[in-house]
């Protein structure tokens, strides 16, 4: 059986951990630059003369003095629904061009909106991986212990709590019953992408590894499937 690493699952969560991380540089940059310029502008007092409506699409225009010249119905860009004809605004200018007003709430959007996302997007890149990690590193433990029994495979079920890409993985479930406590134990295999797993017939075995003093602690081997007539896939 092929190995039950996925690489569109790994590809897609990759994805969206580096445009995450994209996005929070751009919030750190974006807050950076928006506080040397708060830092090397001079400030000033402003109105907003006007605000245009076109469609999906909100146009503000300021007026201003600064160095004694007087400065009318100069667009601003950054429109915030909070924003009302005739509210005073604070601006900040640059002696080189005057005519191009920085608005600290522009930037602050920007930080927002981009450190909120990317937090988003890392959490889903990261956390998929990092928790895939760790079982790895559980189930290698398991198998380097050695502690294994053979288990009857019950079902091949597909997993519609869980989709990627808009599909949806398999899991083996399998059913072992201890000689000497003659209790039942139901195992369930990780998420399964390979679709060859619907080869496994019920009554097939299955190698899980347990640990010895927790027997909820296992790991499934889908790759050590065995037909009822012992051949290996």
């Amino acid at each position: 059986m092929k190995s039950e690493r996925n690489l569109t699952e790994n590809l897609l969560f990759g994805i969206f951990g580096i445009v995450g991380v994209l996005f929070i540089i751009v919030a750190i940059i974006s807050g950076i630059s928006g506080s040397k310029k708060k830092a090397g502008y001079e400030a000033v007092d402003g109105i907003i003369s006007d605000i245009e409506h076109h469609g999906d699409s909100s146009y503000v225009y300021v007026d201003y003095t600064y160095n004694g010249q007087n400065y009318s119905s100069i667009q601003l860009d950054t429109y915030v629904s909070s924003m009302r004809k005739g509210d005073d605004i604070e601006l900040y200018l640059d002696d080189s061009d005057p005519f191009k007003p920085y608005y600290p709430g522009s930037t602050v959007i920007i930080v927002l909106v981009f450190g909120v996302m990317g937090l988003i997007f890392s959490l889903v890149g990261i956390i998929p991986t990092a928790l895939k990690a760790v079982h790895g590193k559980k189930d290698r433990a398991l198998v380097e212990a050695g502690y294994s029994v053979w288990a009857a495979v019950e079902a091949v079920e597909r997993n519609y709590h869980y989709a990627v890409n808009g599909r949806h993985p398999m899991n083996i479930i399998a059913t072992y019953t201890d000689d000497y406590s003659a209790k039942n134990y139901r195992f369930k295999s990780r998420n399964i992408w390979d679709e060859s797993v619907y080869d496994i017939e019920q009554g097939d075995q299955i190698r899980v590894y347990l640990d010895r003093n927790d027997h909820t602690k296992y790991y499934v081997d889908v790759n050590s499937v065995t037909h009822n007539d012992t051949e290996n896939l």
